[in-house]
């Protein structure tokens, strides 16, 4: 079919044309389709036909465009990209206008009218060579501030000039998407309307430019300079959109998942699960989640962090609440979510909290940036990141004040001046306050009696007022924990044994069986008031594991020379001297990793005072 042909016969009205695209696009192609952008673009590009029918394909045009492919800024006068009067920028900002119009013919003539091949140049790839190099051309104009700013006053219906060069790069790598979505649209054989010229879309290179005045040309005011979308989101009264003017484009696109991550979570569901997993602190559990609801809706008055203080016995599970929390979150979302740790122990002097936004400048390691910094690299990214500060009370004082800034505008400042903002920052505390060793070895919660009554929220608040500073206890929603009984501490070893049974199978085909004979001995020795589940763990991980390792890895015998030359395939693949299939050699890394002479279950049981391990080999 000839380039200069229509290839429809009846006319259809803008509004059918796209109605028929966007079916089109969903039955033609799989994930990811087309987004509002793209959908658009291709719209302008079935509205121009009658002017892309008419544009060819100049060789002089053509040799440029091969001839920048390596060196983009041959294309470039060198006295435009140091310009400062108004027809040398409008010569140069048409360089870029000239590629992608030839990118728009190629995807034109591909998609629409039939034609492949132009004097022996394939358009398949003259198309995707014309956006890309586009791109490349634009963001070096981009580099001078003169021509981005004369671009930026000339935006029309540009993109910002940043987002056109991520555009046409993706135009470039998407054009035979592009182009089988228009030769599906070719497939319904309809027409085009028939527009006058004084009504047909202009192409980039027709477009009449608006020359700024003179003085537009010196730097503008942040009002004068935001982008309309901006304007619209500062004007918005949902609390996770608001003031966004002065965010780079991925935090403003963080802020938009964070956004539809939280009001698509299952709060209801996440509730259980975290109910499930930290036993039976569901009043500590509850006021997290709710809080989540909360956010889930958008309703706060304005970003800042979520501040805790998770107070209560050692080992109830205050750090695993938030851990937990964070796992679940990962999974629900897909995504690595940041987590700072912080003990409080190691923050003891005041140069210790300094070195969390970076040594003062003129000491040593200045110019090193602090732990802070480096996660707000992270968090700024993400839709949520978590801190927890344990043990708040056994820091410096400087510590708990150092965050308060950050609890009352969510943001500080490091050591060479940047703002550091964490908008989206949940940030709990832990603290022993109240329950110490002496005072939880009182009367035993949920069984048997010894010795006098454990202390109550109110000696525990009163313990807090004289060990924090009361400012920041007043910034702080205070969670109280719960003793545990031994009936809850049974339940996290059944889970404990569950995690170490399913490694066991899921790794090298073992069954471990913990007899209930053992399961109560685990429990008198790992399980205390004082001490909570902390020890259990640790007991579990000795009994059932440590000791059955020991027992499984006797007499494996010498390391066969299947698996060293493995190893030595992975040496050779670290140093990129070899290529490597990394899906392959995983399930390779599994097979030599699993044991090949094992039993096909292990007993764990007590005897005597002491545990015994029976193997059942195949």
């Amino acid at each position: 079919m000839s380039s200069t042909t229509p290839p429809f016969a009846e006319p259809l009205s803008p509004e059918e044309i796209e109605s028929r695209l966007r079916s089109l696009a969903e039955g033609a192609l799989a994930d990811p389709g087309l987004d509002e952008l793209e959908m658009k673009y291709l719209l302008e590009i079935l509205m121009r036909s009658s002017l892309l029918l008419t544009e060819g394909y100049d060789s002089a045009t053509l040799d440029r465009i091969f001839a920048g492919e390596r060196q983009p800024s041959v294309l470039i006068d060198p006295r435009d990209t140091a310009a400062r009067d108004e027809a040398q920028m409008v010569r140069a900002w048409s360089v870029p206008d000239l590629l992608k119009t030839y990118g728009d013919k190629c995807l034109y003539d591909v998609g629409l009218a039939g034609k492949t091949i132009f004097r022996g140049i394939d358009l398949s790839d003259l198309g995707p060579r014309s956006y890309g190099l586009a791109s490349r051309v634009l963001s070096l104009l981009a580099q001078d501030r003169t021509l981005r700013d004369f671009y930026d006053h000339n935006l029309m219906e540009r993109l910002p000039i940043d987002e056109e060069v991520i555009f046409l790069r993706q135009c470039a790598s998407r054009f035979r998407v592009y182009a089988q979505v228009l030769q599906a649209f070719r497939g319904w054989e309809p027409a085009l309307p028939s527009l006058p010229p004084e009504q047909a879309p202009a192409s980039r290179l027709t477009r009449e430019v608006e020359l700024p005045k003179p003085t537009a040309l010196t730097p503008t005011t942040a009002a004068e300079s935001k982008a309309p979308r901006e304007a619209a989101a500062e004007g918005s009264t949902d609390g996770v959109l608001d003031d966004m003017s002065d965010l780079e484009r991925g935090e403003r696109l963080t802020r938009y998942e964070r956004q539809i991550l939280l009001s698509s979570l299952d709060v209801a569901a996440l509730r259980e699960r975290l109910k499930d997993e930290v036993v039976d602190q569901d009043a500590a559990v509850d006021s997290l989640c709710d809080d989540l609801l909360v956010s889930a809706l958008g309703t706060r008055p304005r970003p800042r962090p979520q501040s805790y203080l998770l107070v209560g016995p050692t080992g109830v599970g205050k750090n695993y609440l938030i851990e937990t929390l964070v796992r679940l979150l990962e999974e629900e979302w897909e995504t690595e979510i940041p987590f700072l740790v912080l003990e409080g122990p190691q923050y003891t002097h005041p140069s210790d909290v300094s070195e969390l936004k970076g040594s003062t400048r003129g000491f040593i390691r200045s110019d090193e940036e602090g732990l802070l910094s480096e996660f707000h690299e992270k968090a700024r990214m993400s839709p949520l990141s978590f801190v927890l500060v344990d043990e708040v009370e056994k820091a410096h004082p400087q510590l708990p004040r150092f965050f308060l800034s950050i609890m009352d505008r969510g943001s500080t400042m490091d050591n060479k001046g940047r703002l550091l903002r964490f908008p989206a920052t949940l940030i709990a505390y832990t603290s022993n306050l109240g329950y110490s060793e002496e005072s939880m070895r009182g009367e035993a919660i949920g069984y048997g009696g010894r010795g006098t009554r454990a202390p109550g929220r109110a000696a525990a608040a009163r313990t807090m007022t004289r060990g924090l500073p009361p400012e920041f206890l007043n910034r702080l929603k205070v969670i109280h924990f719960s003793s545990l009984s031994r009936s809850s501490a049974g339940r996290i070893l059944d889970q404990e044994i569950a995690r170490i049974a399913t490694r066991y199978r899921d790794r090298h085909g073992i069954e471990l069986e913990v007899t209930p004979a053992a399961r109560a001995a685990i429990l008198d020795r790992g399980f205390s008031l004082e001490h909570g589940a902390r020890h259990l763990t640790a007991e579990t991980d000795r009994i059932c594991n440590v000791e059955v390792s020991r027992r499984l890895q006797h007499g494996t015998g010498p390391m066969p020379d299947a698996t060293r030359q493995l190893i030595r395939q992975i040496r050779l693949a670290r140093r990129g001297e070899r290529p490597v299939d990394e899906v392959a050699l995983r399930l390779e890394v599994q097979r030599h990793a699993r044991l090949r002479h094992g039993p096909r279950r292990i007993t764990v049981d007590e005897s005597g005072g002491g545990f015994v391990y029976e193997d059942e080999t195949p």
